[in-house]
């Protein structure tokens, strides 16, 4: 149900879905409202950089199904900070057609709004990067 609070078992389990490449799951999983936005760093340049909403979401999804045959995150942090969440990771990837494995730190900070309903998230291409979006001391 829409309006739901962003936990850390909510988070879990939208990074289980999206390994799985299961757009509803993680939509779900996040409760994304309709005013939601995703700015994802590496579409951002074939796509123009936001993606709003359930839908904006599951275009995202098909955009990455378009370019990848595999495609998984790898946490290995995920930070509360309050009014954010700060998730510290490293996306691997295969081409589709060219067979070519990708690899990249990512960072990735949801906002949220006073009742801690993600407003947007914005993902970055190294944890630097991320941890100075989030206010995190290096």
């Amino acid at each position: 149900m829409a309006g739901e609070s962003l936990n850390i078992e909510k988070l879990a389990d939208a990074f289980e879905a999206f390994n799985r490449r299961d757009a509803e799951a993680y939509i779900a999983a996040v409760d994304v409202p309709e005013d939601y936005e995703w700015r994802p760093f590496l579409t951002a340049g074939i796509q123009g950089g936001v993606y709003r909403g359930p839908a904006g979401l599951r275009e995202w999804f098909a955009n990455l199904d378009e370019v990848f045959e595999s495609f998984s995150l790898e946490t290995s942090e995920m930070r509360d900070l309050g009014d954010r969440w700060l998730v510290i990771g490293t996306l691997r990837g295969r081409g589709r057609g060219s067979g070519v494995a990708v690899e990249s730190p990512v960072g990735v900070v949801v906002e949220l709004d006073a009742k801690r309903i993600p407003l947007r998230g914005i993902a970055f291409a190294s944890h630097a990067e991320a941890l100075t979006y989030a206010r995190i001391e290096t």
